[in-house]
């Protein structure tokens, strides 16, 4: 034997691994892959969605009060959240369709409204459950750690993509943290809105 070599795939490319051509990831450059010669044209696009929480107000609970909404609407920090935990995340939400104003609006974190809005709701220290599915677990994670800095207890649920859309699985939630994405025109909005269990 001349040697051993041991290589460390990372997830993110691990598809790659499982065809004849591994070797290729540690020697160098795949030639399926080619890089765009300097006559091509760059286009960025930003995702049309965003994450966000819906709420279930079949539920009883604190997410009933329009003002415990709004206070958790003022208790996440989303430049904070997209900085410590990356992803593909590139600006904080405020609606599905972002523009070239985007990263100049102004993000909606204010702890001290949020203590009025509390105070304001109520509320008395109950636990609220959001639910979300493994795609976002470290995202509910990250809510969860914030929101007891304003002294509520988030337990969290984690489904499967198949059973987050259960009926008696969402019901058991206050909350459910999603993804949104939407193609460009506005009869996808119109589509998730009006669609069962939305």
């Amino acid at each position: 034997m001349d040697g051993v070599l041991l290589a460390i795939v990372p997830k993110e490319a691990a598809p790659r691994t499982k065809s004849k051509r591994w070797q290729r990831l540690l020697y160098g450059r795949d030639p399926l892959h080619q890089e765009p010669d300097d006559a091509w044209t760059k286009v960025e696009l930003l995702p049309r969605g965003c994450s966000l929480v819906v709420w279930n107000m079949r539920k009883q609970g604190p997410q009933r009060s329009i003002a415990f909404r709004r206070a958790m609407h003022a208790i996440i920090d989303r430049q904070r959240m997209i900085e410590e935990l990356g992803d593909n995340w590139v600006y904080p939400a405020y609606g599905f369709y972002p523009n070239e104003q985007t990263p100049h609006e102004g993000d909606p974190y204010d702890p001290e409204y949020a203590r009025v809005l509390l105070s304001e709701a109520g509320y008395d220290g109950t636990p609220i459950t959001l639910m979300t599915h493994e795609g976002h677990e470290k995202d509910l994670r990250w809510i969860q750690q914030h929101c007891a800095i304003f002294g509520i207890e988030v337990r969290i649920e984690i489904a499967t993509w198949q059973t987050i859309r259960e009926p008696e699985v969402m019901n058991a939630a206050d909350g459910i943290l999603s993804c949104v994405v939407l193609a460009e025109d506005e009869v996808c909005l119109l589509e998730m809105y009006e669609q069962d269990g939305g």
